[in-house]
């Protein structure tokens, strides 16, 4: 999204967020490697906001713990997200690591 203010690029804000508030599926992989700050907390309101009014999927993955998804969403997004969300702690050896092992 930040990237839509480069000069290189003709795709606006608005368009990418509103694929993104009106896709069926939206799924977000890594969440949580980017920069925080008060742009990105407003980016997530507004993303987790039309979701969650239109009743639809999202899909997102993390390495955060919830407690550090609580700090990255803030409380309001958060509870918002646990109502309409199902989380699976997943566990296990890291499979990009397991393949540098075989090189």
């Amino acid at each position: 999204i930040r990237q839509s203010y480069s000069d290189k690029n003709s795709t606006s804000e608005w368009r990418i967020m509103h694929k993104i508030k009106q896709v069926d599926v939206l799924i977000i992989d890594d969440i949580g490697r980017e920069i925080q700050n008060d742009y990105s907390e407003r980016i997530w309101s507004q993303i987790i906001s039309a979701r969650y009014n239109r009743k639809a999927s999202i899909v997102l993955t993390s390495q955060l713990s919830a407690e550090e998804l609580i700090i990255l969403f803030g409380p309001a997004n958060w509870s918002r997200l646990q109502e309409m969300a199902t989380l699976y702690h997943v566990t296990g050896a890291d499979y990009r690591l397991s393949l540098r092992k075989r090189i």
